[in-house]
């Protein structure tokens, strides 16, 4: 890539190429946000510079629209929303939102977006003194992620928005999943603060429902569709925390979660996981919980259908965690950057194919 990042976003675009955006470049002494947005040319197989975005953004969502348009919304200090126009290669800034907010999940119905919890992100100073010195300027500073207890509507027509308090059983709602229903409805997937439970969202009626609870509570998971009426799971943290190799299948017609009778070979959480084939996932890197993490440079291929899970042990030339995988329309994988072992952040990005 042009551009070494973690905690970024990647967006498969209409053409077939890649939109790369944000994320950080040092995870020391803070993880300061970025606005390089580079573009995976799919057929020419090389990145290219964009011109930068309005607003730096990390842990931010990236949400395709049906024309084409990409809506880049969060991760900076102060509330952002920008739009990339796939025609002009160029980032336009919107009217901000009312909160600022990382770590959140989005959705977009009728031109308006929703965006579930997340956090915003608290810095405070610390003053610097010596033995028989009077007090310094602020030398040293530090921050902590404040998780949100609400969802916010934007209208994109408008460029107004209006904010939605979680009732009193959601306390909190931060690294969670969430995919959007047919009908509209946005199903919400373990996270801090209810990491057992499995939340619905109407839209219509703007009201929340618990929908069930898994049988593994987990944070900083992945999720995808099985089919269209279950929710496949992998990995993440539990409550203890402890990183997790299980997995499990949530029925959207039962509302019950079966915990599956084989796991992954690594525990690991900050994976992605991608659909190959129908029946046919790979999960992709993270890392496992520990004092230092422990990146992983593994990959799981995991055929449901025969219900096994094979390890391709150091598949991946460098371990990654909290990077992106895509899925081109050639059917290969694309990985960009992640955070390799002892913090260093990665500017390459590997291909899979052939699975």
């Amino acid at each position: 890539m042009q551009q070494k990042r973690v905690l970024h976003r990647s967006t498969l675009l209409k053409d077939g190429n890649v939109l790369i955006t944000g994320g950080v470049s040092s995870l020391k002494p803070i993880p300061w946000p970025i606005s390089h947005a580079e573009l995976f040319l799919a057929r020419e197989k090389r990145f290219v510079s964009l011109s930068s975005m309005n607003a730096s953004h990390t842990e931010h969502t990236t949400t395709l629209l049906n024309n084409g348009n990409v809506v880049v919304t969060g991760g900076n200090l102060n509330p952002t929303l920008e739009i990339f126009d796939s025609q002009r290669g160029v980032f336009h800034s919107l009217r901000a939102p009312l909160s600022a907010r990382a770590g959140h999940t989005v959705h977009v119905m009728n031109d308006k977006l929703f965006l579930m919890g997340g956090y915003y992100v608290s810095i405070h100073f610390f003053e610097m003194k010596g033995m028989d010195l009077a007090p310094r300027a602020p030398q040293e500073f530090g921050y902590d992620l404040i998780a949100l207890k609400d969802c916010e509507i934007y209208d994109l027509k408008t460029q107004t928005s209006r904010l939605i308090p979680f009732p009193s059983w959601i306390p909190k709602l931060t690294f969670h999943r969430s995919v959007q229903l047919s009908n509209g409805h946005i199903i919400i997937v373990g996270g801090m603060g209810g990491r057992e439970k499995v939340i619905e969202f109407n839209p219509e009626t703007e009201e929340f429902s618990l929908r069930g609870t898994l049988a593994v509570p987990r944070e900083d998971h992945e999720m995808d569709f099985l089919d269209d009426h279950r929710l496949f799971i992998t990995g993440g943290t539990d409550q203890t925390p402890k990183t997790v190799a299980s997995m499990e299948i949530f029925d959207l017609t039962t509302n019950r979660s079966e915990l599956l009778p084989f796991s992954l070979h690594e525990a690991r959480e900050d994976h992605s996981l991608v659909p190959l084939k129908e029946g046919l996932f790979m999960v992709v890197g993270g890392e496992i919980h520990s004092n230092p993490d422990i990146i992983l440079k593994s990959a799981e291929l995991i055929n449901l259908n025969k219900g096994t899970v094979t390890l391709m042990k150091d598949l991946l030339p460098e371990g990654r965690s909290d990077h992106q995988t895509t899925v081109l329309n050639d059917g290969s994988l694309l990985i960009t950057g992640g955070e390799a072992q002892n913090g260093t952040i990665l500017s390459s990005a590997p291909f899979l194919a052939g699975f």
